[in-house]
């Protein structure tokens, strides 16, 4: 878009020289006879200034080609954005609470904008009231009779109706699949499939921080679909101040109310920076582990790295890879537990000493160059989730 600004510049420039030109020729002409008095002692360069065709070029130059950079903050060109910003945040705001709860990790997370992930997004939405024109009369699922017959307390409920509103104005479309019913005993899970269409939401409370989203950005991607930027915080009102960086979410929206067509998701791309640090501790993945055996050590590993970490072992190493981003270029390692002699000098620059017996030395070694594509957002974000159980990992060593 740039390059198409900058072209029409040189355009608009070279124009106003030709037409510079051709008016200095005819004042020339001009100059070899006489001419009434105007009243005035204008010279050229005021005649110039005053003509309305150079006027005109001169606006043009100064504002469709301004470039990006010079403009104020948080204002887009209609030109190139085609969505405003009060469309977008029309559409965008009602998912703060969502967002909110899917990046610190309260829900199950989606890798494809599918209608699992729609649902989840329209029950959260609708539950908390996030829609008001749609989202009146919410009960709490003890109050609704004849969907279940053991209601699970402290869940909202919105029904297949309300549902479906809030599919149909968010995504202009409607999730046509009926999910099986989930097991809505002793579950904890903030999103349940009533197995009709409808969501039980576990209803809670923020406090003084809660989640905020801020759009930062807003590109057109060619006709009427943009790109939407949204940052999102969990900012605390009583400091005053943002506690927790969340993430970001880019929006890919379809239509605006200019051309007649009403704004509305058409995909997403999430990226999760927030760690709760607190999730990723032994106790709280001890019940569902798997004990790795070898003959000199065992350690125990997360239920959740089943599939999604293989280990292979070279030359009495034996390293552990993350699947997903194990490449032509790029390895995956996560770390490489190896058995070396007792007295040899250890050249390895990151590691750590994990124990040792008659049998040897046991250390863990630590990848020192980069070990997945920075550019496979999915393969990056499952070797940052899985090395974020490294250390509670590796607290587990124990020798044979």
């Amino acid at each position: 878009m740039v390059d198409i600004l900058k072209m029409k510049r040189y355009v608009m420039i070279s124009i106003s020289i030709l037409s510079l030109l051709m008016q200095t020729v005819l004042l020339a002409a001009c100059s070899k006879t006489e001419t009434p008095d105007q009243g005035g002692s204008g010279s050229a360069e005021d005649i110039v200034t005053e003509d309305p065709g150079a006027s005109a070029l001169v606006e043009a130059d100064t504002g469709t080609a301004q470039p990006e950079d010079s403009r104020p903050d948080d204002v887009y060109e209609m030109e190139e954005s085609l969505l405003t910003q009060e469309e977008a945040e029309v559409l965008l705001d009602p998912l703060i609470q969502w967002a909110g709860l899917y990046m610190i990790g309260s829900m199950e997370k989606q890798e494809t904008f599918d209608d699992a992930l729609k649902l989840q997004i329209a029950g959260v939405t609708m539950a908390y009231g996030c829609l008001p024109d749609i989202s009146s009369e919410i009960l709490m699922a003890e109050e609704v009779e004849g969907v279940w017959d053991v209601a699970p307390e402290g869940y909202l409920y919105a029904g297949p109706e309300k549902i479906q509103a809030a599919e149909e104005w968010l995504f202009g479309e409607t999730v046509h699949t009926i999910p099986v019913m989930d097991d809505l005993t002793g579950t904890g899970k903030v999103c349940m499939n009533d197995g009709e269409g409808g969501m039980l939401v576990k209803a809670g409370d923020w406090g003084m921080a809660c989640p905020r989203g801020d759009i930062v950005s807003i590109e057109n991607m060619g006709g009427i679909l943009n790109m939407v930027t949204v940052s999102y915080v969990l900012y605390d009102h009583e400091e005053d101040t943002v506690s927790e960086e969340l993430g970001w979410i880019e929006y890919l929206v379809q239509g605006t109310a200019e051309t007649g067509q009403m704004p509305k998701i058409i995909d997403m791309n999430i990226q999760v920076l927030y760690v709760d640090q607190e999730s990723y501790l032994y106790e709280n993945w001890k019940d569902d582990a798997t004990e790795w055996i070898t003959d000199g050590y065992s350690l125990m590993l997360p239920g959740n790295w089943e599939e999604r970490v293989h280990i292979y072992q070279t030359d009495g190493a034996d390293n552990f890879i993350c699947s997903a981003a194990a490449s032509e270029n790029y390895m995956g390692v996560l770390f490489t537990i190896v058995r070396m002699q007792r007295g040899v000098a250890i050249e390895p620059p990151n590691y750590e000493v994990l124990g040792e017996n008659a049998a040897g030395v046991y250390i863990v070694v630590f990848p020192s160059d980069v070990q997945v594509d920075p550019d496979d957002g999915y393969a990056a974000r499952e070797y940052a989730e899985l090395a974020n159980y490294t250390e509670e990992v590796l607290s587990t060593f124990q020798m044979r």
